[in-house]
């Protein structure tokens, strides 16, 4: 069997390194946004004791764990799932990157050499979109165009394009071309835009390719889907592509289908396209002659003077379908029954999949139409005089007519005056379950495609609210569908970019990232157990990532059909071919580095084989097998088990798959370069697969096996000693227990000759293997405990509950909630087991309960409580939704006395003295000793409430005296906010004339403070700002607060315009995000306060803003910079920033966040 692309992982020889990577930065990430008071690099790296940029090239996957400093980067993981509050991952998924990333850059050690079938040069990139739906089963007539159209392609100079009337075959032609041509020359990126499906419009488009070109180039651009990124890319994409010797090919189908040409305020995807022939680059496009390009291409752009395809005539075969579906057509609107006429003008106008059901509903609106029998509409639908209906993309029992000609012939048969009834039928029925809000019954239409019907009728207010309901977008997360809804959040921006719209849309998005969070595994298989199929399957398909989504799918497809049931049974066919699906793409688009939820990914395609013959489907199964390299070492499990399940319905094609794995493992050892590890464990699949081969190829690898320690001894032979003895445990457990010694001993040889990391795999296999032949779990310690601490703690070991004292030693250091849901989860699994539906159904309440209860908290509340109650004028008491139902007690301090700063902020000091009180009350039930920041919190809003004496008490320690170094940082922090609320102007003149001398300031805030202290005094520190200047731009990536707090400095100075050229240079949009409101705060003179519970940098920051907010107060800002400001820091993980600000320039934006903070709360 040819291999076209070795599976599994492939290709990058970094790829465990990149994915700790990613995955320590997405954990640094929660771990800035749910403190609420970002950390940053510099606090970070003190804290664990490396450098800055040593922590960044870590974050970013410059450079991996080795052996020696291990430690240090389970010091980073600690520290930061310390401050995100809860664990990202469990221990043993921490302890699995962590060792892979080790093992990887020691790679060709420890007996495990590469694998020589593994292609040397990248494959082409191929992404085929929605190909594969316009394929024929036979492509007639076009062998010429075929033939001709890649010699076409390698002379053009930039465009191609094929024009043709309506039914001509383009889309199928092309589809056969994109899927059929392969050349190691070229790579290829695909679009095929089709009327009514989520393709027709630009944004799609526009993400899509976004993505594609990105994984193309190695996501060296920011992901935002907008023009200026997707028109760089297709430059870099290019040189990309010239640099591996090839051309890049874009193949856009169907730009007569896109909405955007039919919508003249809409932006086109014809608009989108190249508007320069890169070199290397070749774009063919297909439309008809009519209607001609949209008015948004430009005069000059390429498109317009492509070369075309020639002698594109119909086929007689497409004249014959378009005559008989027009006549079909026809002949439903002569049908005298008013309801036809109406399914016809519903389909017309949705821009998207309805269903018969609802289709049914929409029928029984006007309560005057006869609605119709289900089995009426059925036949309509789906007998052989409807053949222009076609299955949606997305939705499978979803319709759309099926060809663009038909909306254009329906649209005149249907008439306006028809068509305008009808839409406000469908607005009708829309705004009822919006107003039932959004119950799990809604149907899939209105969750989604009704918006585009919205758009392409201008009807944006309406659209707009549809877009905005945190209850849709809250219904279509609960389906699985969390990406389509952060999608519709995203195209807000795009259409009303006010700061209303954008900070519900914020607001939304940050509660929903948190439901895209994947459950586990467990509970997928409980709730098939259960029979609640629908939501195991959306949960499965809750991860963002492909792969991740295969290996749930693929989860709940065996937990299903371990049930037995007839419904299961049908779901799981269903299941298996879109895990199947999902596994092809990230096989053809390489996507094993990018981050996943789920760590077994490889061998997706062989595991997706498998999935998809265990239902019965073994022609897609064995199609999908000749898609990869059988015997690579990832692999070979997986094949042989899928030819295990094909071995009754296809005899032939199982054996010859089991044939090609023998013989692949007597080349490996046989071989001189051969890897012998290779062929012990494709004998072991193959024995397990094949009852019939089993004895024979046991006795082949025992004997194999035996031979090694004279011609390989040492870890070579350790580790084939253990494989064949785990495989033959049970078959010959005299022979198998004598290879396990044989093993143990061959490995204890090898303890001080190799490095640690060639010995970690290996004596897991060992203690694998003693333990499957009998072993006590004391001969394994014996043996790992000869080994150096570090190796015998990164040795993996068997996942099955035996040793399982030594995991135990590792989760003793997970908080107690995590241990509780661990064996709520492993009680599941055993009632899974026992098909115990009633317990499990509890087991299932629990943990639903135990989830919910441990969502990640609302870390924005106390800007939103700031925002509330910071503004002048009466306020009502404090909203419950402020403290109600935060088990975070650190996160109700910071509300509480968020609401009493701003309530004295706003002179109302009566409140603002009951919130400290309040404030007071919940620390005080704080367990002893008191943290330090909770005791600041009260002292500060006493202080700012006028209690002198209670401000005076909580800002000392409780046990008297004060603590010396950086034991005192935070009562000294707590001091100074005690001063500070009390008499400002004290404040601010002793340090002007001392400066802040052992308050917890790095020499960058003193620095900082000098400046604007000499500029409040009236000098002029050119100087100074110039060397700042210098210091902010080398550390913009890893001290952004430096550039912030220059910003700053900037706008006392007047220059609004330098001050935000310097935000624009910080290349984190999170950090860019709180430079901006900074400045907008600081230009609208809203109230700061000193940050006392916060790290060093946003400590330093909020004693810059407050000195600066006292000693140049702002005059009348500019409010077209300070709205430009706002908007673009709602577009940021830190929008929550801005708040306070949107309380006094727009209020309305914070009562749309209160309003989706209410909805969700409800919901949950």
């Amino acid at each position: 069997m040819t291999a076209q692309k070795a599976g599994g992982v492939g290709g990058s020889p970094e790829i465990a390194r990149t994915r700790l990577a990613q995955c320590l930065k997405a954990l640094y990430e929660e771990a800035r946004r749910v403190r609420g008071r970002a950390i940053s690099y510099k606090s970070v790296a003190e804290k664990i004791g490396i450098s800055t940029s040593g922590l960044g090239n870590w974050l970013n996957g410059n450079t991996g764990p080795a052996p020696q400093n291990v430690s240090v980067y389970w010091a980073l993981i600690d520290y930061l799932e310390e401050r995100a509050r809860r664990p990202s991952r469990s221990r043993r998924e921490w302890q699995r990157l962590v060792q892979d990333a080790v093992v990887e850059s020691q790679t060709n050690r420890g007996g495990r050499p590469p694998n020589k079938s593994r292609p040397a040069k990248a494959a082409p990139f191929r992404y085929f979109h929605t190909a594969d739906q316009y394929l024929p089963p036979e492509l007639v007539g076009r062998e010429e165009h075929l033939d001709q159209l890649p010699e076409m392609i390698r002379t053009a100079t930039g465009y191609l394009a094929l024009v043709a009337p309506p039914w001509a075959g383009k889309s199928a032609f092309l589809a056969t071309f994109v899927r059929t041509y392969e050349t190691d020359d070229m790579d290829l990126i695909a679009y095929f835009v089709r009327r009514g499906h989520r393709s027709d419009n630009a944004a799609d488009y526009s993400t899509t390719m976004v993505e594609q070109l990105r994984l193309h180039v190695g996501g060296k651009h920011p992901c935002q889907a907008d023009a200026a990124t997707l028109l760089a890319l297709y430059k870099d994409a290019a040189q990309t592509s010239i640099d591996r010797g090839r051309t890049l090919l874009l193949v856009v189908d169907g730009l007569d289908e896109d909405a955007g040409a039919r919508i003249g305020s809409s932006e086109s995807i014809a608009s989108l396209l190249p508007r320069q022939p890169h070199p290397g680059l070749r774009v063919l496009v297909s439309r008809r002659w009519h209607p001609p390009l949209p008015g948004d291409v430009p005069r000059d752009h390429p498109l317009r003077r492509a070369e075309q395809v020639p002698r594109f005539r119909p086929s007689p075969e497409a004249g014959v379908l378009r005559e008989t579906v027009l006549n079909d057509l026809a002949a439903l609107f002569r049908d005298t029954r008013e309801w036809v006429h109406d399914i016809l003008g519903y389909l017309t106008l949705a821009t998207g999949g309805l269903s018969q059901a609802d289709l049914v509903e929409l029928l029984g609106q006007d309560g005057k139409t006869p609605t119709p029998r289900r089995f009426s509409l059925t036949d309509l639908l789906h007998s052989v005089v409807s053949r222009g209906f076609g299955p949606e993309d997305l939705e499978p029992d979803t319709f759309v007519l099926a060809h663009e000609e038909l909306y254009g012939a329906a649209e005149e048969e249907l008439g306006p005056q028809k068509l305008a009834e009808l839409t406000r039928r469908l607005h009708r029925w829309a705004d009822s379950y919006r107003a039932d809000g959004w119950p799990d019954s809604t149907p899939v239409y209105l969750l989604h495609h009704y918006q585009e019907l919205l758009r392409q009728g201008g009807d944006f207010d309406r659209w707009l609210a549809f877009a905005l309901d945190h209850r849709r977008l809250l219904c279509l997360a609960n389906r699985g569908r969390t990406d389509l809804a952060l999608a519709s959040l995203d195209h807000v921006g795009q259409v009303r970019p006010t700061p209303v719209a954008l900070a519900s849309a914020a607001a939304s998005r940050s509660l929903l990232e948190v439901k895209s969070r994947p459950v586990p595994r467990e509970v997928l298989r409980a709730l098939v157990v259960v029979g609640d199929f629908a939501r195991a399957r959306s949960l499965a398909l809750s991860p963002a990532d492909p792969a991740s989504k295969a290996v749930r799918l693929m989860e709940v497809v065996q937990a299903a059909l371990s049930t037995g049931t007839p419904g299961a049974a049908k779901l799981a066919v269903h299941l298996a071919r879109d895990a199947a699906a999902c596994a092809v793409h990230v096989h053809r688009q390489d996507l094993v580095a990018t981050p996943t939820a789920e760590l077994e990914i490889q061998a997706l395609v062989p595991r997706a084989a498998a999935a998809l013959a265990a239902v019965g489907l073994s022609d897609e199964a064995m199609r999908m097998l000749t898609t990869v390299d059988i015997c690579h070492l990832d692999n070979v499990t997986a094949v042989a088990g899928t030819a295990a399940l094909l071995l009754g319905p296809e005899p032939a094609f199982a054996g010859a798959l089991l044939d090609e794995l023998m013989l692949e493992a007597e080349c490996q050892a046989e071989s001189a370069e051969g890897r012998p590890v290779l062929a012990v464990e494709i004998w072991s699949a193959v024995a397990a697969a094949d009852p019939d081969r089993a004895e024979p190829v046991h006795h082949r690898m025992k004997e194999f096996a035996e031979g090694l320690p004279v011609v390989s001894p040492g870890l070579t032979a350790a580790d084939c000693c253990a494989t064949a003895a785990s495989a033959l445990a049970e078959a010959m457990p005299e022979e198998a227990r004598k290879l396990a010694h044989t093993a143990r001993r061959e490995a204890r040889k090898a303890l001080g000759d190799v490095p640690g990391d060639g010995l970690r795999e290996v004596l897991t296999r060992v203690a694998r293997a003693l333990l499957d032949v009998g072993e006590t779990a004391g001969k394994v310690r014996a043996l790992l405990s000869d080994a150096r601490t570090d190796v015998a703690s990164c040795a993996l070991l068997p996942p099955d509950g035996r040793l399982s004292e030594a995991i135990e030693g590792l989760e003793a250091a997970e908080a107690a909630e995590a241990k509780e849901t661990e064996e709520l989860l492993k009680e599941m699994k055993r009632l899974s087991d026992l098909g115990d539906g009633p317990n499990l159904r509890r087991c299932l309440d629990r943990f639903t309960k135990r989830a919910a209860e441990q969502d990640a908290p609302v870390t924005w509340l106390p800007f939103l409580a700031e925002a509330l109650f910071g503004v002048l004028g009466p306020v009502e008491e404090a909203p419950s939704l402020l403290t109600a139902e935060l088990s975070d007690t650190h996160l109700r301090l910071r509300v509480l006395a968020s609401t009493a700063l701003a309530h004295a902020g706003a002179h109302r000091h009566d409140e603002a003295l009951r919130c400290a009180e309040h404030l007071a009350d919940v620390a005080q039930r704080l367990p002893a000793p008191q943290p330090p920041e909770a005791r600041a919190l009260v002292a500060q809003a006493f202080a700012h409430a006028g209690d002198a004496e209670r401000a005076v008490q909580w800002a000392a320690p409780p046990h008297g005296g004060r603590p010396l170094g950086k034991a005192g940082i935070p009562y000294r922090r707590a001091a100074l906010a005690v001063e500070m609320g009390l008499e400002p102007e004290a404040v601010v003149a002793r340090v002007i004339a001392d400066g802040l001398p052992r308050t917890g300031l790095g020499a960058s805030g003193n620095a900082l403070i000098k400046v604007l202290c000499d500029h409040s005094a009236g000098a002029r520190p050119d100087a100074q700002f110039a060397s700042l200047e210098s210091v902010a731009h080398e550390r913009l990536a890893t001290e952004p607060l430096i550039a912030t707090g220059l910003a700053l400095l900037q706008a006392t100075l007047g220059d609004s315009e330098r001050a935000c050229s310097t935000i624009a240079q910080l290349p984190e949009p999170g950090a860019r995000g709180v430079a901006q409101v900074v400045v907008a705060t600081y230009l609208t003179g809203v109230p700061t306060y000193l940050d006392v519970a916060a790290d060093e940098g946003y400590w330093t920051l909020s004693v810059l803003r407050v000195l600066a907010h006292h000693m140049c107060p702002a005059e009348a800002g500019d409010a077209t910079v300070v709205r430009s400001l706002a908007l673009e820091a709602l577009a940021t993980d830190s929008w929550y920033w801005i708040l306070p600000v949107l309380g006094h320039i727009t209020p309305e934006a914070v009562s749309q966040v209160v309003d989706v903070l209410v909805q969700h709360w409800t919901a949950r």
